[in-house]
This record gives C-alpha cells, structure tokens and sequence, in this order.
C-alpha cells in the first residue's frame, strides 16, 4: 500500500508484505491453515502505524482449524 498522504496509517511511506501459508487436509470435514507474514516499510521516518510509531518492520505466525460440517 502506498500511503501518499498519511490519512489511512497515519504515516507517508510505503507499505510492504510477505505472506507464506498453506492448508493441510486431514480429512474432507477437518483442515488446517498455517501461516507467516512479515510487513515492512519504505520511506518517511522508520516507522510502521500499527506498533504506534516505534517499529519498522513486523512478524506474524497464525494458525486455525477450519471443521466443516
């Protein structure tokens, strides 16, 4: 995301992410999704909005079960 006039954020800069994940099927009514996501930052102060203006960068890992029926 381009954040050209810093309403959205609340930060100028640009906003970069990387996301890694996949589902694994353990049976057609019970499955899992695990993933990794790393967001960072370019321009302006060297900060990212959602850490209230202390990081330049963040890393997430998140998991779920998904159980149809």
């Amino acid at each position: 995301m381009n954040e050209m006039d810093g309403w959205r954020a609340g930060f100028v800069k640009t906003y970069i992410s990387h996301t890694i994940a996949y589902i694994h099927y353990f049976t057609p009514w019970l499955h899992t999704r695990p993933g990794i996501r790393y967001d960072y930052t370019v321009g302006g102060p060297n900060v990212m909005a959602p850490d209230l203006g202390t990081t330049s960068n963040q890393f997430t890992v998140a998991s779920d079960f998904v159980l149809r029926f």
